[in-house]
């Protein structure tokens, strides 16, 4: 059964309830246990009172249409500090936010220097490339990076 539509429905209200918005929500089988996976987030983070009020809506709402046939659990959380960024709308809510992208291929970032990983500020986003600026040997500069060339792309914390 593709419970996946009508969660999502009932997730994204929920977090509008409590200013928060719908990262992903997922139907997994975990074990002999079947799990509804929501998580959320909001622009000032997701701590425990959020995410409990949220685990809450949720669960009421859940009750009430009671369309899920199996026993589940419900599981609430945020993203994490370093989730993956996974389409464009990600991208743009993560501009100015420090990232970490892996490429498939080296990537040529200078005249000598090629590389696996970068991270740096996200500037820009494109069709075709995305800007980061980046600390490069103590200077700081903008470089465009091929996005066919793009394994992963995740949030990141500057130590």
């Amino acid at each position: 059964m593709n419970y996946i539509p009508l969660l999502q429905q009932i997730c994204e209200k929920a977090c509008l309830e409590v200013d928060m918005y719908l990262v992903s929500v997922d139907w997994e089988k975990r074990g002999d246990d079947y799990v509804v996976c929501v998580i959320a987030d909001s622009a000032d983070g997701v701590d425990l009172e959020k995410a409990t009020k949220l685990n809450s809506i949720i669960s009421d709402a859940l009750d009430i249409q009671n369309f899920i046939t199996e026993e589940y659990l419900l599981e609430v959380s945020s993203p994490g500090a370093e989730r993956e960024i996974r389409d464009d709308t990600e991208l743009e809510k993560a501009l100015d936010e420090y990232i970490h992208i892996d490429f498939i291929e080296q990537e040529p970032i200078e005249k000598l220097r090629k590389v696996l990983e970068l991270e740096g500020y996200l500037k820009a986003v494109a069709v075709d490339t995305l800007t980061l600026e980046v600390n490069l040997k103590g200077r700081i500069k903008k470089v465009n990076i091929n996005r066919d060339n793009i394994k992963l792309i995740r949030k990141a914390i500057k130590f």
